[in-house]
């Protein structure tokens, strides 16, 4: 039998392995809670791995659950044994009562640095074309232990008469090429209708443009992910379902979005990543979509990662992370190939931020 038929019937038998699996997960462990470090409120993770590095940032929201322009910090913590134990808190940002907001975070692998983007100062329906939510990068070049100074980019993401521009929280997605790209919410007018666009990077996010073509009218938070025929695919928040939208040309048009049945949500923020596992020889492969999200038709509870082995056509296996209230989430795969979720649990206060693992075929926690 050659080596081709060999590998081929490798990856048939782990595919069904993973497709007939449970997940293994571990018992969740308080990352970020309401009190703690100065913060009356915690809420909107983001997650990445450096290495073995594990970074989560979040909203210290000072003064309670309230978003900008209220007193809010970004801070990060760091963990080098999985997700066991955290680090001190460090800032990312801090703009006294003005606020930032919203932490979207990424590591790429080719500069070894973290990016970070976020919003900060205006609220979302205060925003106006003359003083407006700006949008802030900052980066990591130790694995989020330190953090740049702020720099403001929102004239390179702007377009003329926009009146509000935010980058969804959560996970920056990396092609295979390195570009970075995320998703924006846009108020185009005065009015209160988002829309989303794409933002991109190609020099490792030290210049930001954005793609012409708008994704959605009406929509809100989203994510994105380079599918393997090269398509873009736009998960977008909207109550009820999903909805999705797909680029054949790097977001300079998209398809009619398109709700999705299997992606139950009361409108709230999730993630989506994908999962790379080892091969049998060892090497890393592109693995399933996974995708997180409080789903519920209407209640913000139900923590719950979804996998999709055909690139987003059908999401065949899910787990219930946490049956009771859950809002925002954010995903990242480890270096042992388990997965990790950071995710607003609402258990105790309004919310918790906690950190839990998993393993798709059944691995050791």
């Amino acid at each position: 039998m050659t080596q081709l038929k060999l590998m081929t019937m490798g990856w048939v038998f782990l595919f069904i392995l993973l497709s007939n699996c449970l997940f293994s997960q571990s018992s969740p462990i308080p990352v970020f809670t309401a009190g703690n470090f100065g913060s009356s409120a915690w809420r909107i993770p983001a997650l990445a791995v450096a290495g073995d590095t594990l970074i989560a940032l979040a909203d210290a929201r000072r003064n309670g659950n309230g978003d900008l322009p209220n007193n809010i910090d970004i801070i990060a913590r760091t963990s080098t044994d999985g997700g066991v134990s955290w680090s001190e808190p460090v800032v990312v940002a801090d703009f006294g009562e003005s606020g930032a907001s919203d932490p979207a975070i990424v590591y790429h692998q080719n500069s070894g640095q973290v990016v970070c983007l976020f919003a900060s100062h205006k609220g979302l329906f205060q925003s106006t074309p003359s003083d407006r939510i700006r949008i802030q990068m900052s980066r990591s070049n130790n694995g989020g232990r330190f953090w740049s100074v702020p720099q403001d980019i929102s004239a390179q993401i702007y377009q003329e008469g926009w009146h509000a521009a935010w980058v969804a929280s959560g996970t920056i997605h990396m092609t295979p090429t390195g570009r970075l790209m995320a998703a924006i919410g846009v108020r185009e007018t005065a009015a209160a209708t988002i829309s989303n666009f794409m933002i991109y990077s190609d020099d490792q996010g030290t210049h930001w443009q954005t793609a012409p073509g708008r994704a959605c009218i009406g929509g809100d938070e989203a994510k994105m992910m380079t599918l393997r025929d090269g398509k873009v695919l736009m998960l977008i928040r909207s109550r009820g379902q999903r909805k999705a939208v797909y680029s054949n040309d790097q977001g300079l048009t998209w398809t009619a979005p398109q709700d999705v049945p299997a992606l139950v949500e009361p409108a709230v923020n999730g993630d989506l990543i994908r999962h790379c596992y080892p091969s049998i020889k060892g090497r890393n492969s592109e693995g399933p979509l996974l995708f997180s999200i409080a789903s519920h038709p209407s209640e913000r509870r139900n923590m719950t990662v979804f996998v999709s082995y055909d690139e987003g056509l059908s999401w065949n296996q899910e787990r219930i992370v946490f049956s009771g209230a859950s809002a925002y989430s954010a995903l990242a795969v480890l270096s042992d190939g388990s997965i990790g979720i950071l995710y607003e649990n609402g258990e105790k206060n309004q919310y918790d931020l906690v950190f839990e693992r998993f393993f798709l075929s059944g691995g050791e926690k």
